[in-house]
């Protein structure tokens, strides 16, 4: 057999193997995720969402690319000197990724001892969109079905409302933020609060994912 036909045959074999691939396994790749990387291990004060991630993944964690992204920091506002009341964080679409259906995506706040989801609708979360020029558009279902022409998405969280009491999100706490949409990979991001509290002044987040 001649060298261009090896070589021919080889590429045929190859690009077989590879629609294989995708056709048994193509949707656990892409839309469930396993392509991991392992966690050392859990930390003490992992939030519950994280000691559910660590049970179901067994100490791996995702590396998948999320439906948003974060955009900028995260502020917290402090009602008294040892509890958050407020929550709120930027995100983007991710480029390449399709706009899930934002109005079944929900928001997930976790803590050490508590743990609550909410969606669009509910009285706990405010949603701002933010237009590319800067201009501001409160009305969710205009900002929705046209989330594309739009920078920021704002997200605010009323702990409160949420039924977080205290101590639910105190000083040197950990906390987890999830936006989980009905298909895709879901936004996650982990931080700590600050060691101490101002009542009413709004402290800037940064930090790991």
């Amino acid at each position: 057999m001649k060298k261009s036909e090896i070589a021919i045959a080889i590429i045929l074999i190859s690009i077989i193997a590879i629609i294989l691939m995708v056709i048994f396994f193509g949707f656990r790749i892409f839309d469930t995720g396993v392509l991991f990387r392992t966690v050392q291990q859990s930390p003490a004060n992992a939030t519950l969402w994280e000691k559910t991630e660590w049970e179901r993944y067994h100490g791996s964690a995702c590396q998948c690319t999320p439906a948003f992204d974060l955009a900028g920091s995260i502020m917290l506002l402090p009602s008294t000197n040892a509890t958050i009341s407020r929550v709120s964080y930027k995100v983007y679409l991710t480029p390449g990724t399709t706009l899930p259906d934002l109005k079944n995506t929900s928001f997930t706040l976790s803590a050490k001892n508590f743990e609550k989801t909410v969606y669009y609708d509910d009285p706990a979360i405010n949603l701002t969109c933010v237009l590319i020029d800067s201009t501001v558009v409160n009305n969710r279902e205009d900002s929705f079905n046209n989330l594309s022409k739009y920078g920021d998405v704002n997200v605010e969280l009323d702990l409160q409302r949420m039924g977080f009491t205290t101590p639910g999100l105190g000083p040197d706490e950990r906390f987890s933020l999830v936006i989980t949409p009905p298909t895709g990979y879901r936004f996650a991001i982990t931080r700590s609060t600050p060691v101490e509290f101002t009542p009413g002044k709004p402290m800037e987040i940064h930090g790991w994912h």
